[in-house]
């Protein structure tokens, strides 16, 4: 297996994941106990100084997609360990003092009914107080965030470009972008 770190928003761990070779469970936490750290649900932010800069964050679940995306984008990625723990976002976000959210969550949130659920809480928890853009990619890019940066600029041999990704302003319908020529 392998570790991953969760940073806050002052780039210090909070908490560590490994991801594991084989078996269940897949992933297996580790806090720090008397440490003064809390020890709720992990959510990791990389890029915090861009966040603080541009007033926006991208949101996604699991730290290594945050991680990767980050490489080809220069934005900051909040992640929380999977879409179902969204509410450990809330704080976070809020601390950020950002105007607006990229919303990345897997691709699965359009076929997986409890994902979906989760995904609508999350909006309906944001809307009214900060503007929230979804990004979408073709569902051969991948199923997260990071599978479809990569693919973009592999496939377009472009530099990535986070407009290519991005449906403004989440409310009640949903409109694909035609940028980068995801659709004509």
């Amino acid at each position: 297996g392998y570790l991953i770190p969760f940073r806050d928003e002052k780039g210090l761990i909070q908490a560590l994941q490994i991801r594991t070779d084989r078996g269940d469970p897949k992933y297996l936490f580790f806090g720090f106990r008397d440490s003064g750290i809390d020890n709720s649900t992990p959510v990791h932010v990389v890029n915090p100084d861009v966040a603080r800069r541009t007033k926006s964050a991208w949101v996604t679940e699991g730290p290594l997609k945050a991680d990767v995306a980050s490489l080809f984008f220069d934005a900051c990625f909040v992640a929380s360990p999977g879409v179902s723990s969204w509410r450990s976002l809330m704080p976070v976000l809020k601390n950020l003092n950002l105007d607006g959210i990229v919303q990345a969550f897997d691709r699965d949130q359009d076929e997986n009914s409890a994902v979906k659920k989760c995904v609508e809480k999350f909006q309906e928890a944001l809307l009214g107080k900060i503007r929230i853009d979804r990004a979408v990619w073709p569902v051969e890019y991948g199923n997260g965030v990071d599978d479809a940066i990569v693919k973009i600029c592999k496939t377009l041999e472009v530099e990535a470009n986070p407009d290519s990704l991005i449906i403004r302003e989440i409310k009640e319908t949903e409109v694909v972008l035609k940028k980068a020529g995801l659709l004509s």
